[in-house]
Order: structure tokens, then sequence, then C-alpha cells
């Protein structure tokens, strides 16, 4: 079943608001490319930043 117009935009909006803190989007693709690849993967878990102030 095609995904509908809002549920295009509620995951677009999800995953802007997931990623928004990001730095350096290389840091996160040599983080994604150095795990073992025969490790399941995890849905990764960020850390807000005033949790980490």
């Amino acid at each position: 079943m095609p995904l509908s117009w809002n549920e295009i935009k509620d995951r677009a909006f999800a995953f802007s608001r997931e990623w928004a803190d990001v730095g350096s989007e290389r840091a996160e693709a040599q983080s994604f490319w150095n795990e073992p690849s025969t490790a399941p993967r995890k849905k990764r878990v960020r850390k807000s930043k005033e949790a980490s102030a």
C-alpha cells in the first residue's frame, strides 16, 4: 500500500528532528561503515544536548 502524502511529511519531519543536532555528517557515516557488518543493527539512541551538558 503506498504511503499517503501526510505519512510522508510526518516521517520526513520525524527524521529531521532526530538528526537536527548532528554536527558532522562525515563522522556519522564513518561510524556506520566502521561497525562490524555481522553485528545486528539496532536503532540508534540519540543523546540530547541537554543530557550531555
